[in-house]
């Protein structure tokens, strides 16, 4: 029996798609707060959100969710150093009335994601944990029996994360601790991150009866996954007889934060240019290697001219990828195009080549899009 994580780069979003429609489980789990387009964009082509919904504000750079991000410009509405399950606004929005005072900072966020993509199939942590109960206790119970020491933290009843007071030692102590967000909404033992994953994979196996699922990374999963394998497959190896899974199970995880060719309506046609001269570039440069490997005597001028002509197509592409500050935003920055933007009556925009291309090409336009802003500014 084996857990196999397999990291995939072949797939596009519209093959992504597909999948889901044609019955297997495809996810991805961001957390609770502020979505910037790459996250707006998965949840636009209608696969399933899993909102992670316990997190610090403080410490998650990617959501700032004690945030509200409107315009390119933060606000603080609530408390960075609570868990967003037990944060409140207690600064009210100036700009954003649903975020009124005492009101929970969870629903505050969830709420405009609805009303942004009103078809976008999304859930809250907590809840998915609820709703598959029975698989996730029995779970825990058997993991908790293989390795009691995986569970190292709890959540006090006023939303702090802290050590736990004593150790775990069997089922009974998870159970008469509680499990935040599953038996005990208040406190209690709070699931660790290595769990999570398995949950995910565990339950959307089950629930689509198939033992192959595929999980949309964001920016960090797919690098702090790869020193989880052998974990993962020791867990695995507790679980499966015991809750009659299959003798494997393939993880497939899919790298999708480069997918950034979206945002306001209003970049369109910067987008459009961005793509297209990456487009040509990558088009031309195959051209020009065939020229060159047919030239004859002529090679030395002929790469002379493709030499020429490859850096007219590289100023293009550079002098797109400066003019589309969106597509290359750095959500630590806390200024990207959010489900608020929509909220207030942006329109969202995402690129067909997006939705088409596979994940590796996209990466390869970001990646070198990048690079040359950073050429720009030398």
């Amino acid at each position: 029996m084996s857990f196999k994580v397999c990291v995939r780069s072949d797939l596009s979003f519209s093959s992504l798609r597909d999948l889901r429609n044609q019955g297997f489980s495809v996810v991805k789990t961001p957390h609770v707060g502020n979505v910037y387009p790459n996250n707006l964009a998965v949840a636009a082509m209608g696969i399933q959100m899993n909102f992670y919904d316990r997190t610090l504000g403080k410490r998650d750079a990617n959501f700032h969710p004690h945030l509200t991000i409107l315009g390119g410009r933060s606000e603080q509405i609530a408390c960075g150093g609570k868990l967003t399950t037990h944060a409140v606004i207690d600064r009210p929005s100036e700009r954003l009335k649903s975020f009124s005072l005492g009101r929970k900072l969870i629903d505050c966020h969830m709420e405009a994601m609805s009303q942004a993509l009103p078809t976008a199939d999304c859930v809250v942590y907590s809840d998915y944990l609820r709703e598959h109960q029975n698989v996730v206790l029995r779970l825990l119970e058997l993991v908790t029996v293989y390795k009691p020491s995986v569970w190292t933290h709890q959540v006090t009843n006023l939303g702090d994360r802290v050590h736990l007071n004593s150790p775990i030692h069997n089922w009974a102590d998870v159970l008469s601790l509680g499990i935040f967000g599953l038996t005990d909404m208040d406190s209690g033992a709070l699931i660790p991150n290595i769990l999570n994953v398995i949950i995910h994979a565990v339950v959307e196996a089950v629930k689509t009866n198939c033992a192959c699922v595929y999980h949309l990374s964001g920016p960090d999963m797919v690098n702090y996954i790869g020193n989880m394998k052998s974990e993962l497959a020791e867990l695995y190896e507790a679980l499966h007889a015991e809750m009659r899974l299959s003798e494997s199970l393939e993880f497939n995880l899919i790298p999708v934060a480069g997918v950034r060719l979206a945002g306001d309506e209003d970049a369109r046609q910067r987008i459009d240019e961005l793509v297209d001269a990456w487009l040509a570039l990558s088009k031309n440069n195959v051209l020009r290697g065939q020229r060159i490997q047919r030239a004859g005597p002529s090679r030395s001028q002929v790469i002379i001219t493709c030499a020429s002509e490859k850096n007219r197509d590289v100023h293009r592409f550079r002098d797109a990828a400066l003019a589309a500050p969106e597509v290359f935003y750095d959500i630590t920055m806390a200024n990207t195009f959010t489900q608020h933007d929509i909220v207030a009556g942006r329109r969202f925009f995402i690129h067909p080549w997006a939705v088409e291309a596979p994940i590796t090409q996209i990466n390869a336009l970001i990646t070198e899009g990048e690079r040359q802003r950073r050429i720009s500014v030398r």
